[in-house]
């Protein structure tokens, strides 16, 4: 199923003051060191997934906080997906992880307004360096 076919929309908003977190990550790895620094950092994960179908459905339902988007996912046609959280869910800021990218997906990604980058596998100290930085307060 191509994410054109997939519905953004949803009445329901989830809380923006609060702290808040989605995680679409293949690796239950660094799911799990993800979510040891999110909670440290009193953030609150919404939902976890790593098939498009599920990870579409967290977003509609929640509608702001930080997503961490494992880039590697199948089917997930990514910079299409990125296009359309930026169009559909712009008060959630998107942290991409990622084995490898090149520059050129780098700015690509960057224009679809992503705030940062996480190499994986995924590190303590890059998710400590990357929440530090201002714009996650």
């Amino acid at each position: 199923m191509a994410i054109e076919d997939f519905s953004f929309s949803s009445k329901k908003t989830s809380d923006p003051a609060k702290k808040q977190a989605l995680l679409a990550l293949q690796n239950e790895q660094d799911v799990d060191c993800l979510s040891k620094v999110l909670k440290k950092h009193r953030y609150h994960v919404l939902g976890k997934s790593h098939k498009v179908t599920e990870i579409v459905e967290l977003l509609r339902k929640n509608r702001n906080g930080i997503f961490f988007l494992d880039i590697d996912i199948e089917n997930l046609g990514s910079m299409d997906f990125l296009s359309k959280i930026k169009t559909n869910c712009p008060n959630f800021k998107v942290v991409i992880a990622a084995t490898k990218m090149e520059k050129q997906e780098i700015e690509e990604a960057k224009n679809h307004g992503i705030v940062g980058f996480l190499a994986k596998p995924i590190t303590t100290d890059a998710i400590e360096k990357l929440l530090s930085k201002p714009f996650f307060d």
